[in-house]
């Protein structure tokens, strides 16, 4: 999760200007945009959402996704995924 004034800041930016990337799910399981969804949930707001193919290999897509994102290197990645990043459909 973001720190309170990132957080704060990035659901102020949603307020103002919409969300720009859905929350992506996978397997029921949120698999990226928990804070998203919360600072929608926060607004008031319907986040979009994108489901992914049932034969997407989740912890490779979770990987990929944050090594980019987040500048992050291969070795430093592994960490970005793990059972604390995932959560189940239904409990942000």
């Amino acid at each position: 999760m973001f720190p309170l004034t990132k957080y704060s800041q990035m659901r102020d930016d949603i307020g103002a200007n919409g969300v720009r990337f859905p929350v992506m799910v996978g397997g029921g399981w949120f698999v990226d945009g928990r804070t998203r969804l919360r600072a929608c949930a926060e607004l008031d707001l319907d986040p979009p959402v994108r489901e992914l193919s049932p034969n997407t290999d989740l912890t490779h897509w979770i990987i990929s996704a944050n090594v980019h994102r987040r500048h992050l290197k291969h070795v430093v990645a592994g960490g970005a995924c793990g059972p604390t990043r995932a959560v189940r459909r239904g409990h942000p």
